[in-house]
């Protein structure tokens, strides 16, 4: 018995399974010829050292170690610093450095004798005692500050010594006696007497008391200061010519007196007829020392 089987065809491209996409082209195969031909890698160099690895990155510093114990370059801590400072934090505990003094007046400070000349310098022109030695009355305020806050020894100096060191470099030069007196030039110690005489002379004559001879006195810091207050009093008919004066204060000296002895008794072997000429001449040169520049002279009939 046979069974009969119905077949139901599509339309015409209907219900048909893609047809499979056409697999590429094999590439084609170099032409001919040298210049298609790839080079051999050459042989690695025996000869040759090895190249050498890459340095590792540098570790990063824990967050529980402070920078001061941490070498950056290196990426590992310091640890003789750290032993160090664990060495002096129990010496400084066993010292009891870490508690602050009895009482404010306990806090002491040896700026004079300090190794680090911004400190001394800054500390000298800043932190001024009383006349009557009492503290200066800043470092006393901070003192007691610091005392009330429970701040150490130790602690106090590093923030005192840490402000000086900044305050150095705002202070003025330090005075120079010498280099000033040498801008002054030849003249110069008359110029201050001169101007020293008239201070004097405003207190004996009532116009001026102690504190204003005090601060005509800290107008003249250096050499341009003097100066100044000489050219100002000089054209105010206050004191007399520099030059003059200084002429005037030589020839009150001892070294006057002697220099004129001393050519007194050139003059004594001149009259004789001796040469003299280089003897008068050592006399001038002292002469001009003391007093200034002269026109040159010599003794006439004499001179070598």
């Amino acid at each position: 018995m046979f069974r009969r089987v119905w077949f139901l065809r599509a339309p015409d491209g209907e219900g048909a399974p893609p047809a499979p996409p056409a697999p590429p082209a094999p590439p084609a195969p170099p032409a001919p010829g040298l210049g298609n031909v790839q080079p051999p890698a050459p042989p690695p160099d025996p000869g040759a050292p090895p190249a050498p690895p890459a340095p590792p990155a540098p570790k990063a510093r824990p967050e529980f170690l402070s920078e001061n114990f941490w070498d950056a370059a290196k990426g590992e801590p310091k640890l003789e610093a750290m032993a160090k400072s664990l060495t002096d934090m129990r010496a400084q505990i066993s010292r009891g450095d870490h508690k602050p003094p009895a009482d404010p007046a306990g806090y002491k400070f040896d700026f004079a004798n300090h190794t680090d000349p911004d400190i001394k310098a800054a500390a000298a022109a800043l932190i001024i005692p009383g006349e009557d030695g009492s503290p200066d009355p800043i470092m006393a305020a901070v003192t007691a500050a610091a005392h009330k806050e429970g701040v150490s020894q130790t602690q106090l100096s590093g923030i005192v010594n840490a402000f000086l060191k900044g305050q150095a470099g705002l202070l003025p030069p330090a005075f120079d006696e010498k280099a000033e007196m040498a801008k002054l030039g030849q003249n110069g110690p008359a110029l201050l007497k001169v101007l020293n005489d008239f201070a004097d002379t405003q207190i004996k004559t009532g116009r001026w008391d102690d504190g204003d001879r005090e601060r005509f006195r800290n107008y003249m810091f250096d050499a341009d200061d003097a100066k100044f207050l000489q050219k100002l009093l000089f054209d105010a008919g206050q004191i007399p010519d520099i030059k003059i004066a200084a002429v005037q204060q030589a020839a009150s000296s001892v070294d006057a007196a002697e220099l004129d002895r001393e050519l007194a008794e050139i003059q004594a072997r001149a009259n004789k007829g001796e040469n003299v000429q280089a003897l008068f001449e050592a006399n001038l040169a002292k002469r001009e020392k003391l007093y200034g520049k002269e026109p040159t002279r010599s003794f006439g009939g004499h001179a070598a």
